[in-house]
């Protein structure tokens, strides 16, 4: 699993505590925008959901049965996630940002674990890692992967449209390996 998160094996190295390096992590602001043309997304394990705002108002939400678990092909994944997204950029003067969530080990927007694409085989698997930065490129405008707490992913569940809205308000810190 080490060689999966990390791209490199995985070791401990017993030591005393004054020893432990000091932590690295820093936090970034994300959320709070609700202006411009913003599109929203949840990937879930039965179902996606997608919503577009326009100055924080909903313009488009749909949600999308799938069934990313037993897929193997990963062109399956990012024509199903990216179909959704031109979507609700349709309903969109423009797009200046993409957010969302999806439940996995996500390091700088690439995919290290996620239950979604369990069924991929190994000797295609680089297809998955860098699923979100081709979608992000082909979009041609900023996405994040965030990460969501049970509390959220309940109101996502509620209301596709809540997905973006969501995304607009979170104000808490976010590490940039979680985007």
């Amino acid at each position: 699993m080490g060689d999966d998160v990390y791209e490199r094996r995985f070791t401990v190295i017993p030591c005393e505590p004054s020893e432990v390096p000091v932590a690295q992590e820093c936090g970034q602001l994300l959320g709070r925008h609700l202006d411009g043309c913003r599109i929203g997304f949840d990937l879930g394990a039965s179902d996606y959901k997608v919503a577009a705002v326009i100055e924080g108002k909903c313009v488009f939400s749909e949600e999308v049965v799938w069934e990313p678990g037993v897929q193997s092909d990963p062109d399956y994944h990012y024509r199903e996630i990216i179909s959704g997204l031109r979507r609700a950029a349709s309903f969109l003067p423009r797009v200046d940002a993409i957010g969302g969530s999806a439940a996995g080990i996500y390091v700088d927007n690439k995919v290290r674990i996620a239950s979604l694409f369990r069924n991929v085989p190994s000797e295609r698997y680089d297809a998955v890692r860098d699923l979100l930065l081709r979608i992000r490129n082909e979009m041609g405008v900023p996405l994040w992967r965030l990460s969501t707490t049970a509390k959220s992913r309940h109101l996502l569940d509620r209301s596709p449209c809540m997905i973006t809205e969501f995304s607009a308000l979170r104000s808490d810190r976010v590490r940039p390996g979680d985007m």
